[in-house]
């Protein structure tokens, strides 16, 4: 009988380690997508705030004031949203493309599409 418990329990714990150093290398890789991602939209943030700013700096005073009788005050975080969105969904795109291509499944050919 010990025996048998004792294969039993060696059996669970190779099972737990199999699943951890699978959840590890997982929760690894997702990290850094997650990092990357946040790293990216910060910068394409920053990106378009300070092409914004630049523009802001060229334009006639006049053309500045007629825009802030029609314009939201918060137009450049608009922008930022609009655009980011955007990206987002370029990027899910791009993903699905090559999720396809992995998968070796042709072009409109898949639920993907």
């Amino acid at each position: 009988m010990q025996l048998l418990w004792g294969a039993f329990v060696a059996f669970i714990g190779y099972l737990f380690q199999f699943f951890f150093q699978y959840l590890t290398r997982r929760f690894a890789l997702v990290a850094v997508y997650i990092s990357l991602f946040f790293t990216m939209t910060l910068g394409y943030i920053a990106a378009i705030h300070s092409l914004i700013a630049g523009l802001s700096i060229y334009m006639p005073s006049s053309v500045v004031m007629a825009a802030t009788w029609f314009l939201p005050s918060n137009s450049i975080s608009l922008l930022t949203i609009y655009f980011t969105a955007h990206t987002i969904r370029w990027v899910f795109n791009r993903n699905l493309v090559a999720a396809a291509m992995a998968a070796n499944v042709p072009p409109g050919k898949g639920a993907a599409w």
